[in-house]
């Protein structure tokens, strides 16, 4: 059963269990005597998050299960094919066909091996200490939340503030990030809704009611991410306290001798990871487009896309003023042609009276050189050997 294929063989099922914890929405895997798995999601939320906030960890060099959206067609086969199991597992079946119908949108995506954060922390506590103290885990964690960030999923781990000018803490949902069977991160559950929040930057706001954050853009800037990573390993070693305190002090020596190295790996991973995922020329409209976003959605993740290169330049970025600038295309584009690409003022504005073309076309011409005040007059000169 590849996600891969056009339309889903399930081939003879043999099994059908129901998943749960970290999901909406209702999950199911399904297994057939070629000991395929495939996991079916129904939910009410729009595929195109799922869908676009994978396309995005993967670009980030992040693991994540291949997902897509389910057609008529493999909707239809794999309600045949689950029913017959109904004699053998009779309630999980019926449930299954009870989410067909109660749910409007249906994914279909690859089987993640590996435990939960939750259950690892919970009942497999030195493979979860060993884990977190593992620079490749910890440089994946890394790409994992600056992914996040890019994104605007607001639901697996960040700091984050409880109030307005109060001090960011660790927060992490504990089942929607695997450990693999090889010990590396692997995400599910994975989100696209890139909204600006400007009065809860960079950290995001805590809504304990529902239990996630909102906003935080930190990973976008190697100073925060730092932050971001110190009180994540404290959320994540304090938690393990918490379940295990016989352990406390095995734990405290961990906080001791990892605490930095974690530090390093994750921000390491925050910043390669947003390198690559704010690299020009990738096509993200069309990738976003294909994925199913809309016109609100581009033009929500554009701003925020802006939002993100300011932050990321310079951490003391006014977040009203790079709201308003980032919704300009004028002023924005000025931005960019000053303190990405160097050139004073008057070079820029000479530029930009010369249409979007010429300002696209100057871009691709330096794509990966070094930028200099004198940039415009080699642009000019080689459009004239032309």
């Amino acid at each position: 059963m590849k996600v891969t294929e056009k339309t889903i063989q399930p081939g003879t099922l043999t099994a059908i269990h129901q998943l749960t914890g970290g999901h909406k929405g209702e999950v199911f895997l399904l297994e057939n005597d070629q000991s395929e798995k495939l996991v079916v999601k129904f939910q009410n939320e729009a595929t195109v998050e799922a869908v676009a906030g994978s396309s995005i960890l993967k670009t980030a060099g992040a693991r994540t299960p291949m997902v897509r959206p389910a057609t008529r067609i493999d909707i239809s086969t794999l309600l045949v094919a689950v029913a017959t199991l109904k004699f053998k597992f009779p309630e999980v079946s019926a449930a299954y066909a009870a989410a067909k119908e109660k749910f409007k949108n249906v994914l279909l995506m690859e089987f993640a091996e590996g435990k939960t954060l939750k259950k690892a922390r919970e009942q497999h506590v030195d493979e979860f200490l060993t884990v977190l103290s593992d620079p490749k885990f910890q440089t994946e964690l890394g790409r994992i939340v600056a992914a996040d960030t890019f994104a605007g999923n607001r639901d697996r781990m960040f700091a984050v503030t409880k109030g307005r000018g109060k001090e960011p803490v660790g927060w992490y949902h504990e089942q929607n990030l695997f450990l693999g069977s090889d010990g590396g991160a692997v995400a599910i559950d994975n989100a696209f809704e890139p909204r600006v929040f400007p009065d809860t930057y960079p950290w995001g706001q805590y809504l304990g009611g529902i239990g996630v954050q909102w906003g935080s853009i930190a990973s976008a800037c190697d100073t925060f991410a730092k932050q971001e990573a110190k009180v994540l390993f404290d959320k994540f070693l304090d938690t393990a306290a918490k379940d295990h305190p016989g352990r406390k002090k095995d734990i405290e020596a961990i906080r001791k001798k990892h605490k930095e190295s974690f530090i390093q790996n994750f921000a390491d991973g925050a910043r390669q990871a947003m390198q690559t995922l704010m690299m020009r020329g990738q096509g993200w409209k069309q990738t976003l487009t294909e994925a199913g976003a809309n016109e609100e959605m581009l033009r929500q993740f554009r701003v925020r896309k802006r939002l993100l290169r300011q932050f990321s330049n310079d951490e003391n970025t006014d977040p009203e003023e790079a709201e308003q600038l980032a919704k300009s295309d004028d002023e924005y584009r000025k931005w960019v042609l000053t303190k990405e690409y160097k050139l004073n003022e008057e070079a820029a504005e000479n530029l930009l009276k010369k249409g979007i073309e010429e300002y696209k076309k100057f871009k691709k011409y330096y794509v990966g050189r070094t930028f200099k005040k004198t940039a415009i007059v080699d642009f000019a000169k080689s459009q004239k050997k032309k």
